[in-house]
């Protein structure tokens, strides 16, 4: 009879986490606009131009975005044609998405165990990671960084939907180990990475977005865009490293806690050893790209 109480409590709160996503509201019309134009091979820049240039605010954050020095230009880009020229449809899409998913959530301050500037520095650094990891394969997908930036989505959802107990899923994961999927799983019946799956689906993201977000934790069991999951599933725990102490930091590269066999065989099958060595050079381009990046991370945050 417990077993059977069990069961029932896990169903109804799957079916309040679903419940919630078929609320939540969709993105801001300008990004939904941005996506289908993105989306359509027939598109023009024109069109995309027009688009963004109508809300001034947006067009204020893709100039401080396009002129900071995440992206490195060496020149000073004072116009939205100036922007597209240079950085691309895909790029100013993501530039746009980022901001959009930020604003979706800037209201929720604290819920919990979950701090919601730590949890955007996190996901921040997360898609610097996918970047750097990307180049290392010679994988140049502009994607990267946007999968890494939205890729714990889900657990905004749950936390908005059960605040109290989602922080017994957060004391149960380990610092590298990420075990927070696996008890959310206990928990609720259902982990953040489905249900960040379940959010993107319903604002029509694309796939590669989409296999990013809900395999991140589980990459080996897709074979649809399976280098997205397979490289966010690496930058995730290359940025949970960088977060820790030095010693820390040592101690768990020692005992071996990061060398899962999903990213060993994402890098062998590439030609490059995940061992510590790669590790430790990795993170010191993180370490750098985050000095370059600092400015970024508050333009989204707005």
């Amino acid at each position: 009879m417990a077993r059977r109480q069990d069961n029932h409590m896990i169903t109804k709160k799957v079916s309040a986490i679903i419940s919630r996503v078929d609320r939540f509201p969709p993105l801001p019309a300008v990004a939904e606009r941005v996506l289908e134009i993105t989306a359509d091979p027939e598109s023009s820049s024109r069109e995309l131009m027009e688009v963004v240039n109508a809300d001034q605010s947006l067009t204020i954050m893709v100039l401080k975005m396009a002129n900071s020095p995440f992206f490195g230009l060496s020149r000073n880009v004072d116009s939205l044609d100036h922007a597209l020229t240079l950085l691309g449809f895909t790029e100013i899409r993501n530039m746009v998405l980022g901001r959009a998913i930020f604003a979706s959530f800037k209201n929720m301050g604290r819920s919990g165990m979950l701090e919601m500037r730590q949890f955007w520095r996190h996901s921040f650094v997360c898609g610097l990671a996918a970047t750097i990891i990307g180049a290392e394969l010679e994988w140049h997908e502009h994607d990267f960084f946007l999968a890494g930036l939205i890729h714990d989505i889900g657990k905004l959802v749950m936390v908005m939907t059960f605040p109290d107990e989602f922080s017994k899923a957060v004391d149960a994961a380990g610092p590298v180990t990420q075990t927070s999927f696996e008890a959310e799983k206990d928990i609720f019946g259902v982990s953040h990475d489905e249900v960040g799956m379940m959010l993107l689906k319903r604002w029509m993201f694309p796939k590669s977005l989409i296999v990013a977000v809900g395999y991140h934790h589980r990459p080996r069991e897709t074979n649809v865009e399976s280098r997205f999951a397979r490289v966010i599933h690496a930058a995730d725990i290359l940025s949970r490293l960088d977060e820790l102490s030095e010693d820390m930091r040592a101690a768990c590269l020692r005992d071996g806690k990061p060398l899962n066999t999903g990213v060993l065989s994402l890098f062998q099958a590439h030609g490059f050893a995940w061992n510590i060595s790669t590790m430790e050079k990795l993170l010191r381009e993180l370490a750098q790209q985050k000095q370059r990046s600092s400015e970024m991370l508050e333009i989204f945050l707005g």
